[in-house]
Formats: structure tokens, C-alpha cells, sequence
């Protein structure tokens, strides 16, 4: 009797342990750095080794290519990432064949979650608006805010709103505050209560507060009443610094897109078996290439004095007042924190400079040996590709690559994730992952 007893109790305790290990995820962050390319996230874990990001073991190359396996913009991937569908570029939550479709977020908010969408830049750009919005094209800005207004989500963490024709400021406020919101600025961001919020304030590097304390603040409120919640947060200055190759700033943006992991982290720490964390990119910018990675030095990156438009405006009034090559050379290269330049490089900068002073421009995107500059200035474009050589590493493009990217998965439901994976799949797992596999169409 005794033996039945003893094997009843290592049955239940199996049981026990089997339920447990399979219990579904009831709070899922979705990290989205934007522009945050394979081997730009190398080089950052390899200078920050104890960072947020090498707490996940769980990592997953990722497709990022469109519906016509061609190189993705924010809103294609935006769609995969929120909808579970490829489509094309521009599509904000329709298919290939511009009819809507409808995103995670949006699913599990009819499943009573509670939903808080949280971007660095643009809340009515791309990645963000592809979980609430439904519009043919990424350009219709003012039609993505009244989509915004009726999503009925809990929380929204705005750093931006894009420029569009349909709403003025006060417009913005007074629909938001029509549909049940409390809008407050990120100094107001320690007194808002459980309820539907709208915090409106820059989240850029060096500002306060944080994309980490936004993040926070969200995930305290929409489990305030022991409701389960999706919340997205967006790195997405990492994109637009990576564009403009300007690693110095984009290694900020970094630092601040891993503080807001490390917030949700804190949050899994209370609720180990119900949080699942997935950190993905939406797509590479830039496609930055290692070359020696014993060379670079994140200090290095940190003397640079002068944000890119600071130095736009510098050279510019520079020109304006006719000083000499020299002259400008000079100031570029101490606000990039460049010194003693060799000959080599001081023949690069010289040319650069000479095609800065004469006004012509390159059409091109692509690292070349003709030195083509895209749309940006040559003179600070090559004291950024200097710095950058010194420290083992060039970027190839100012655009997109079709470079797959790391997705970092950790916590309730991680191994419904597995290679081979392309950004479509994402939701799909979160959704089995959080108990309701099939909710979103294929």
C-alpha cells in the first residue's frame, strides 16, 4: 500500500512539475530595436558583455525580407513582426493584397489583455503603428493617429508624433482625452494610475525619462489589477542613427534600448514562470561589418562631442564664412574625437573635404571605392569612417540590408521558438506561446 502511496505522490508531483513547465505566458514584452543589425549587436555584446542581452541563450537568426523576398522597410517587417504576415513595403497592417489584417496586439486585447505599445521615436511611424493601425501605405500619417484613437489600448508611450495634415496638437490631446485617456508629460510619468494613460515625452538618449522608465511604468500598470498584458517597446532611434552611419550615437540609443530590457527583466524576476521577453530587430541598417573586433573600443565612441546634425549645422556655417579646408578638417575631426590623422587619412579627409566645399553629391548608398556619400555630408561621413576603421569595423550601406537578425527569446513559452524562424513566425509563437496558437490568420 505504502508503494502505490509513494508512486501516486511521484505522479502528482510530476503532473505538478509538467503543468508548471507548460503554464502559458501571461505578460509578454516584445523588444523591436530598430535598425539593430547582427553584427552591430556583436560589437555591442562584445564591449558590454554583462549587458541585458547576454542573459538570453535562446537566440534565433531571423528573416527579415519582404512578401517579394526583397529588402524590408520599417513597415513590411512592422506587419510581419505585429501580424504574423509578410506583405509589402509601406504596408501598415494589410496584406499583399492591401486588405487589413489583424495584429496580435489587437487579438489578445479581445482576450481582455491589456495592451501598451512604447516607441523612442515616431509613435505613428511604422513599427508602432502596425500593431493598431490598418492603412495601405506608411504615409498616412494623420489616418494612422485615428486609427491610434480607436485602438482602445492601455498604454501608449509617445517620444514623437510624425508631422501630418489631418491633426494639430491640441487636436491630438483632445482626441485622446475624448477616448478615455490620461495624457500626461514624462515629468507627470510617476503619477498616473491603473487605467488607459498616454505618456508624452522624448525618450532619446539623454533624455529623461527613459525609454527603460516608460517601459517600466507601463508593465506596473497594465498588471496592476492581475490583468495579463502585451507591451512592445521600440528602440527606434538605433534605425536612424544607423542610417546616417553614425556610430557614436546609435551605441547611445543602445544603451538605452538595453536598460528598458533590463526593466523587463525585473519585471520576469517577480513572475518568473509567467513573462516571456522576445528581443528582435525589424530589420539591419547600415550593414555593419567586423573586421577585427579586438580593435574596438566603445570609449573611443564617447568623445564625440557634436550630435550629426550639430556638425551639419557646424561645417555648413563653416562654408558659409568661407574658412579653409584646414580649418574644417580641424573642427570635424576633434568633435568626432579623431586625433593625429596619417597621411592616408588626412588625404581622405582632403578630398572629402574639396567635394563638400564644391557642392557635389553622390547618388549612390553603397561603401565604394569612387567614396560615394549618399545623401549625407562627406566631410563628416569620412571622419565617422576613419574612426571606425580604427576600431575594426565599416559600415557598407546608409540603408537597409537583407541581413538576417538575432532574436533573443527568454521565459514563459521560449521553446515554441526555434530556427529556422523569418520575423512572420514571431507572432505566431508568442500567441502559442501565451495559450492561443492559431488566434492569428496564416
Amino acid at each position: 500500500m505504502k508503494k502505490i502511496q509513494n508512486l501516486l505522490l511521484l505522479l502528482l508531483l510530476f503532473v505538478s512539475v509538467t503543468v508548471l513547465a507548460g503554464k502559458p505566458a501571461k505578460y509578454v514584452f516584445l523588444m523591436i530595436g530598430d535598425g539593430m543589425g547582427p553584427e552591430f549587436t556583436r560589437l555591442y555584446m562584445a564591449q558590454y558583455p554583462d549587458s541585458n542581452f547576454s542573459k538570453f541563450t535562446t537566440r534565433i537568426a531571423t528573416g527579415t525580407n519582404n512578401i517579394y523576398d526583397r529588402t524590408t522597410d520599417s513597415a513590411a517587417s512592422g506587419t510581419a513582426l505585429a501580424c504574423g504576415i509578410k506583405t509589402y513595403n509601406t504596408a501598415i497592417g494589410v496584406g499583399k493584397d492591401k486588405k487589413p489584417v489583424t495584429s496580435l496586439a489587437k487579438k489578445l486585447k479581445e482576450q481582455n489583455w491589456k495592451i501598451g505599445i512604447i516607441s523612442s521615436v515616431g509613435i505613428n511611424d511604422a513599427t508602432p503603428a502596425a500593431h493598431y493601425a490598418n492603412q495601405v501605405t506608411r504615409k498616412e500619417r494623420g489616418k494612422i493617429l485615428t486609427d491610434l484613437f480607436a485602438s482602445k489600448f492601455d498604454f501608449f508611450g509617445i517620444s514623437t508624433i510624425l508631422s501630418q495634415k489631418e491633426y494639430r496638437n491640441k487636436d491630438i490631446n483632445r482626441h485622446l482625452k475624448k477616448n478615455g485617456y490620461a495624457v500626461v508629460k514624462g515629468n507627470k510619468l510617476a503619477t498616473l494610475k491603473p487605467g488607459k494613460n498616454v505618456v508624452i515625452s522624448d525618450t532619446h538618449a539623454g533624455k529623461t525619462p527613459r525609454l527603460a522608465d516608460v517601459t517600466a511604468k507601463a508593465a506596473e500598470l497594465l498588471s496592476a489589477d492581475g490583468s495579463s498584458f502585451f507591451i512592445m517597446v521600440e528602440g527606434g532611434a538605433i534605425d536612424h542613427c544607423n542610417h546616417r552611419n553614425d556610430h557614436a550615437a546609435a551605441l547611445k540609443e543602445m544603451i538605452e534600448f538595453d536598460a528598458a530590457i533590463g526593466e523587463a527583466l525585473k519585471f520576469a524576476e517577480k513572475y518568473p514562470e509567467e513573462t516571456l521577453i522576445i528581443i528582435t530587430a525589424d530589420h539591419d541598417t547600415g550593414g555593419t561589418r567586423i573586421n577585427d573586433i579586438s580593435k574596438y573600443r566603445k570609449e573611443v565612441f564617447f568623445k564625440q562631442s557634436k550630435s550629426f546634425g550639430e556638425l551639419t549645422g557646424m561645417v555648413m556655417n563653416m562654408k558659409k564664412s568661407k574658412a579653409s579646408a584646414a580649418e574644417m578638417i580641424r573642427a570635424v575631426t576633434d568633435a568626432v574625437g579623431i586625433v593625429n590623422l596619417s597621411p592616408e587619412e588626412g588625404a581622405l579627409m582632403e578630398t572629402a573635404c574639396q567635394q563638400f566645399i564644391s557642392g557635389k553629391k553622390t547618388k549612390t548608398d553603397k561603401f565604394t571605392a569612387s567614396m560615394g556619400y549618399g545623401k549625407y555630408n562627406p566631410l563628416i561621413i569620412e571622419a565617422f569612417r576613419i574612426r571606425d576603421k580604427r576600431n575594426g569595423f565599416n559600415y557598407t550601406s546608409f540603408s537597409h540590408t537583407p541581413a538576417k537578425v538575432t532574436t533573443f527569446v527568454k521565459g514563459a513559452g521560449a521553446e515554441n521558438f526555434k530556427a529556422p524562424q523569418e520575423n512572420s513566425d514571431i507572432p505566431h509563437r508568442i500567441a502559442a506561446a501565451a495559450g492561443f496558437p492559431g488566434i492569428l490568420s496564416k
